[in-house]
């Protein structure tokens, strides 16, 4: 917990904001990414989260799309229990086949 009159976590915020502006923002558009130049530039910032348990980074569930319907998601990160599931270890298809842990 930040203290009220702390500025620290004020004066971060404000280099967060800086570099977010310069260092994404701020990029300059290849050709190569022509078809993105109609699309509103954002950022998603997410709170860090633990799996709980033994899990000392999160279990994520990636979800890829294809044409608005689900093609694939795969799991990466660490479960309750503290095992690791590397990238394409854990995958569930669209049609609900694939393989887990």
């Amino acid at each position: 917990e930040v203290c009220h009159e702390d500025t620290s976590a004020t004066k971060r915020l404000d280099e967060l904001v800086a570099f977010i502006h310069s260092d994404i923002f701020g990029q300059k558009t290849r050709s190569a990414d022509k078809h993105l130049w109609a699309l509103e530039p954002g950022l998603t910032v997410e709170e860090l989260f633990q799996s709980g348990g033994n899990s000392l980074v999160p279990l994520e569930a990636k979800v890829q799309t294809l044409w608005g319907k689900v093609h694939h998601i795969f799991f990466t990160g660490v479960d309750p229990r503290g095992c690791r599931s590397q990238s394409g270890a854990w995958q569930v298809y669209g049609d609900k086949t694939g393989w887990d842990l």
